[in-house]
């Protein structure tokens, strides 16, 4: 590592307390270099995952929720354990979007 790096380096990262001294010290070159190589992998290396293409799937649940924000602007997923006003919801679902298909 070249001096100008390392004087940049410990001027981000800045001194390390040392609890049996009481006083704080500037880091040393091993301590750098870890930090050096660590920074280095988080901004160079690439990362294994890959992310899907094109936009994000569909959920079920964010389908429901639209379905019931389109009968009812009240409706919240809490329906869901009440059996009643859940039923309601279901016909009122398959008027809007037609029974389903067996």
């Amino acid at each position: 590592m070249i001096i100008w790096e390392r004087k940049i380096l410990r001027n981000i990262y800045g001194p390390v307390y040392n609890d049996n001294l009481g006083i704080y010290e500037k880091r040393h070159n091993e301590k750098l270099y870890n930090l050096a190589d660590l920074l280095k992998n988080v901004l160079i290396r690439k990362i294994n995952k890959k992310r899907p293409l094109g936009r994000p799937r569909t959920r079920w649940k964010d389908t429901v929720e639209k379905d019931m924000r389109l009968i009812d602007e009240d409706a919240t997923l809490d329906w869901t354990l009440n059996r009643e006003k859940w039923r309601g919801l279901l016909v009122a679902a398959q008027v809007l979007n037609g029974p389903l298909s067996c």
